[in-house]
């Protein structure tokens, strides 16, 4: 499992603020508590290099019908691990976004020493091993960043509509049309056109991070539909007007 995670995603530990209130302290307490229970309890069954009862007891659902869209059940997808009579799996840190956690800390595989993070999502009240990453904490952001979040936002809301052409006129920078006319590109006829066509009507980008350089920014994320949720990237650059939109090219 851990082998799966580190191939399919790069993590990166995205944290919430604290709150004063003591029931909500003991709320995140009782939460950290059960993450760290659960990463526990997946590390035992790794070392038993049991693939029915990790699917069972750790993996999440959500996580599940990924292994499914491949083509494998649970099991079969990670039947094919060396079990490790000595795996062992130290939790530092916990990072956590409502119903969403981010685990960081140290793994032991194979007498091999490595850093690792674990997402976790709590299903019917248990907190089970995930790939979709917490979500950035919209609170902690600056102005540019909201901007920028509200440009992604508006990008989901005409992906769903499948209305290429007024995400063209909204958010596609004159940058991004000039790259696509060096093609004999169209941004609606080529670019978006095509792939709205297919485009899920639950669509949503969910934001992991947000980094704004001067002029252009870039948000790193997971497109989400139909129960999955790939990883991706936008770029985006402030244009005369102000408004963020679509970028040829990431900030440098």
């Amino acid at each position: 499992m851990r082998t799966v995670l580190g191939c399919l995603l790069a993590l990166s530990l995205i944290t919430t603020g604290c709150g004063s209130d003591a029931g909500a302290a003991d709320a995140d307490a009782d939460a950290e508590r059960a993450v760290r229970e659960a990463a526990a309890r997946y590390a035992e069954i790794e070392r038993a290099g049991d693939p029915r009862t990790i699917c069972k007891e750790s993996y999440a659902e959500e996580l599940k019908r990924q292994f499914k869209l491949l083509g494998y059940s649970c099991e079969q997808f990670i039947s094919g691990d060396d079990p490790d009579p000595k795996y062992t799996l130290t939790v530092d840190a916990i990072g956590f976004n409502g119903d969403r956690a981010l685990a960081t800390g140290r793994v032991v595989e194979h007498g091999k020493r490595e850093q690792e993070q674990l997402p976790f999502v709590r299903e019917d009240g248990e907190w089970k091993l995930t790939l979709r990453l917490p979500e950035v904490d919209r609170a902690t952001l600056d102005a540019d960043e909201r901007a920028v979040v509200a440009a992604v936002d508006r990008y989901s809301e005409l992906v769903r509509a499948r209305d290429p052409q007024r995400l063209c006129d909204e958010l596609v920078s004159e940058e991004y049309e000039a790259f696509l006319k060096q093609f004999g590109e169209t941004c609606v006829g080529d670019a978006f056109g095509p792939r709205l066509e297919r485009a899920s009507r639950d669509f949503t980008f969910s934001v992991t991070e947000v980094t704004v350089k001067g002029e252009r920014a870039l948000v790193k994320g997971h497109n989400v539909y139909d129960g999955v949720f790939p990883p991706d990237s936008h770029a985006f650059i402030r244009e005369a007007d102000g408004r963020w939109r679509l970028a040829a090219e990431d900030p440098e």
